[in-house]
């Protein structure tokens, strides 16, 4: 004689189904799967609006008429519509001739190569590091500075 176990599957039907469902949801929001990542946005459209206007115009010779001021976090600058330019050289000029204190807070007219300054590569390292921003800049030697016949905005 043969000792059969018989289970009858009929009686733990309703368990069985109410289990399994409850471990689909429990799947189904599982919060520690985490979310698909947005793509980070490109480095073009990290840009200020003047770095957009102006950037396919580095290193071509350009005009912009402003408002000049000496007193500039890097130097003398011009301002025409929220963007600084500023003039600057890596050799000596010389800011103390009459000719550009005459023309401070003046509408001005500067044409020459634009170029950029970028200052985006940071030291790797625990303690932040003082910068210059990056800008756009004229080189006083090579370029014409001179007073605008018209009014600077504002």
């Amino acid at each position: 004689m043969r000792n059969t176990t018989h289970i009858e599957i009929g009686r733990f039907a309703p368990v069985l189904c109410s289990t399994l469902t409850l471990f689909l949801v429990a799947c189904a929001n599982n919060t520690s799967i985490p979310p698909v990542a947005e793509p980070s946005p490109s480095p073009e459209d990290k840009r200020t609006a003047c770095e957009k206007k102006f950037s396919d115009r580095v290193d071509h010779v350009v005009t912009v008429t402003g408002k000049f001021s000496l007193a500039g976090k890097l130097g003398p600058f011009i301002v025409m519509d929220d963007c600084q330019f500023y003039l600057r050289s890596d050799q000596l000029f010389d800011w103390n001739d009459d000719k550009y204190s005459v023309m401070e807070g003046k509408s001005v007219r500067v044409t020459g190569t634009l170029r950029y300054k970028s200052h985006s590569d940071s030291p790797p390292g625990p303690v932040p590091e003082a910068r210059a921003p990056d800008h756009f800049y004229f080189d006083p030697r090579t370029s014409t500075i001179e007073l605008n016949e018209y009014p600077a905005k504002p």
